[in-house]
């Protein structure tokens, strides 16, 4: 591939043979100054022919082949191309050229890290008069959505610490015949962007415990003797799915880890909170797709059991095992 550099007064470009040739502008008439083996030949034999002409210029480089003068980005569903233009300084941080496009920097990373660059040198006139090389750039990258959690680790611990210092309101306790109070647990996929987020999810989490310590006190007055509170996990307590859907991983605000600590979190704080109102508790749970471990396209590749649903009820089993609150 032929690559070329092009000045008012001049071009230096690579020959099929291998060899670099510099010759003048078409303005200077295609003069050829001769053929070199490095580019670095063929620039100095240029900015010599330029001395020695007495030719003055002030124009920098217009383009550099495979890169734009101009700075664009093109924009698709799940990706962005940005084109810096022609730049005085390198790029060590993409997020103000994000920006002056209008594109988020918390949402758009490289893809693969990959960023193609062009660098060369050209004469730039100095205020006092002379002339000196200047170092020029380009750039050239793919962006795409990231996947990485979007909620920041401050605002994360922020609706932890709610749901730690969470307490329902005291019930009184009352005689009656025997029954057992149902809490299910159901469907929660924690950390999906929608309906306002993991915050206004742990939110109506919260809001269900307030509920259920209202009706136990409602059915406690009504004369009902609840004997035993059944806390039961219906399935699909964090969003581990992944390919069913166009940029389905970009909904989530959350990592893996982040989504089991956070779950955890909810099912201790319930427990401790309701589990007290009843002489007796039980913690129930099942397997479900939203929690299966090992996914690969839309099939689990271990077994059913390898699942969050398993781990995090084999992880509150261990946390509350000395503490009285379950059976």
């Amino acid at each position: 591939m032929t690559v070329k550099k092009i000045r008012s007064w001049g071009t230096v470009e690579r020959r099929p043979s291998g060899r670099w040739r510099a010759r003048t502008s078409k303005d200077e008439g295609w003069k050829n100054i001769g053929h070199y083996d490095t580019k670095e030949q063929a620039e100095r034999a240029l900015e010599d022919y330029k001395k020695r002409e007495g030719i003055e210029v002030d124009e920098q480089i217009d383009d550099v082949v495979g890169q734009d003068s101009k700075p664009f980005a093109e924009v698709s569903r799940d990706e962005v191309t940005i084109s810096t233009g022609v730049i005085s300084e390198p790029v060590t941080n993409w997020d103000k050229i994000l920006i002056s496009f209008g594109l988020d920097p918390d949402v758009f990373e490289v893809v693969d890290d990959k960023v193609r660059m062009s660098k060369w040198q050209t004469s730039k006139r100095l205020e006092s008069g002379e002339r000196d090389l200047i170092w020029l750039y380009s750039y050239k990258a793919l962006f795409k959505h990231r996947k990485q959690p979007k909620l920041k680790d401050e605002d994360l611990n922020a609706i932890r610490r709610t749901i730690k210092t969470f307490k329902p309101k005291k019930q009184q306790q009352v005689t009656g015949d025997p029954s057992t109070f149902l809490i299910l647990w159901a469907d929660w996929q924690l950390a999906k962007s929608a309906s306002g987020g993991v915050a206004a999810t742990v939110a109506r989490v919260l809001e269900s415990y307030d509920r259920c310590t209202k009706r136990i006190n409602e059915l406690y007055k009504s004369g009902r003797n609840i004997e035993r509170i059944a806390f039961v996990n219906m399935g699909d307590p964090i969003e581990g799915c992944s390919d069913f859907y166009s940029s389905q991983t970009f909904s989530v605000e959350l990592n893996q880890r982040q989504q089991l600590l956070l779950a955890l979190d909810l099912w201790v704080k319930g427990i401790e909170t309701l589990a007290p109102l009843a002489p007796k508790a039980t913690f129930i749970s099942t397997l479900s797709n939203h929690g299966e471990w090992t996914r690969k396209g839309s099939r689990a590749i271990t077994t059913d059991s390898d699942s969050a649903d398993a781990f995090l009820a084999d992880a509150l089993s261990r946390i509350l095992k000395d503490k009285g609150y379950i059976d």
